[in-house]
């Protein structure tokens, strides 16, 4: 996650559909404002466990790929599911799934 934050961070002043995404958060230095990179993360991540973006599905971890090939694919997630992105962004999601290995089970 840092490297993709880092890589944001770096790249997202120079790409309107990036700065977009992030433009009503510029308003909000309360509580909330530090969650963003959370709920970033979560939102692209939900696309590659989804697959709903394929691009980004091929680059992210944990497969490997360049800075620049990652930070493609984050900025062709951005420009195709902005809304789906935004939606993300609003309010935190509740986990629906979990996973737990057998040996935790009761029964």
């Amino acid at each position: 996650m840092s490297r993709l934050m880092r890589m944001i961070g770096q790249n997202c002043p120079q790409h309107e559909a990036c700065l977009r995404l992030f433009a009503d958060w510029e308003k909000d230095a309360g509580v909330t404002s530090g969650v963003l990179p959370l709920r970033l993360d979560a939102a692209l991540h939900a696309l590659v466990l989804d697959k709903i973006n394929h691009g980004l599905v091929e680059v992210y971890p944990p497969n490997t790929a360049s800075d620049q090939a990652l930070w493609n694919a984050v900025l062709g997630a951005f420009q195709q599911h902005e809304q789906f992105i935004r939606e993300w962004l609003k309010s935190p999601r509740k986990p629906t799934k979990c996973a737990v290995p057998p040996r935790y089970w009761q029964g």
